[in-house]
C-alpha cells in the first residue's frame, strides 16, 4: 500500500472510530450523541433537559429532526400518533424559542421555513412557527435543491394563510 492510501485508511478509520463526522457541506460536526438526539427529536422522544444551551447550528438541526415526518407502524393506534405529535411540537416549539441558525438548510437544501411548510404538523402550528421564523430573518426567497421556494411548498400544499403571509412579506423587502 503505498504512502498515501495508508494516511487515507488512517483517517478515515480514526474518524469512523471516533464516533463522529462532517455533514457533506463540512459545516456541521455530526457526532454520535446529535444522531442520537435527532432521533429521539424525530419520534417525540427527546428529554429537553438534556439539550440546554446547545449552538445555535446544533438547536435548528434538532427543531428540524422534531419536525421531519415519521411514518407510523401499522399497527400504531391513532392515539399513541397524536400523543407523539404533540411531543415533536414541544420539541420543536423549544428549539425555535432558542438561539437558532435561521437560514439552516437541511441535505436538500430545504430552509426551516421550508420544512416547517412541509411537515405534517397542524396548520394553526405552521402558521405560528413560520411568523416567528419570518421575525426572526428567515429568507424566505431561498429556493431547495429542487428549485422550489417556501411559496411554492406553500401553494402546493394548499396553505392559503401561509401563502398570505409570505406573499406579504415579500412585498415589504
Amino acid at each position: 500500500m503505498n504512502f498515501y492510501l495508508k494516511n487515507l485508511f488512517f483517517i478515515i478509520s480514526a474518524v469512523l472510530l471516533s464516533g463522529c463526522a462532517w455533514s457533506s457541506e463540512g459545516e456541521v460536526f455530526i457526532s454520535d450523541t446529535m444522531t442520537k438526539l435527532c432521533e429521539e427529536a424525530r419520534y417525540g422522544e427527546l428529554n429537553l433537559n438534556t439539550v440546554q444551551n446547545k449552538e445555535p447550528l446544533e438547536n435548528s438541526h434538532l427543531f428540524n429532526c422534531a419536525i421531519s415526518v415519521v411514518v407510523s407502524l401499522p399497527d400504531e393506534k391513532s392515539s399513541s400518533i397524536e400523543i407523539r405529535n404533540k411531543q415533536k411540537i414541544k420539541i420543536a416549539d423549544f428549539f425555535i424559542s432558542q438561539d437558532i441558525d435561521i437560514n439552516y438548510e437541511d441535505e436538500s437544501e430545504s430552509t426551516l421555513v421550508i420544512s416547517v411548510i412541509a411537515s405534517y404538523m397542524p396548520s394553526e402550528w405552521k402558521i405560528r412557527i413560520v411568523k416567528t421564523l419570518i421575525s426572526k430573518g428567515c429568507d424566505i426567497n431561498k429556493k431547495n435543491k429542487y428549485g422550489k421556494s417556501a411559496v411554492d411548498l406553500a401553494k402546493f400544499k394548499k396553505e392559503s394563510e401561509i401563502i398570505k403571509i409570505l406573499l406579504k412579506h415579500i412585498d415589504k423587502i
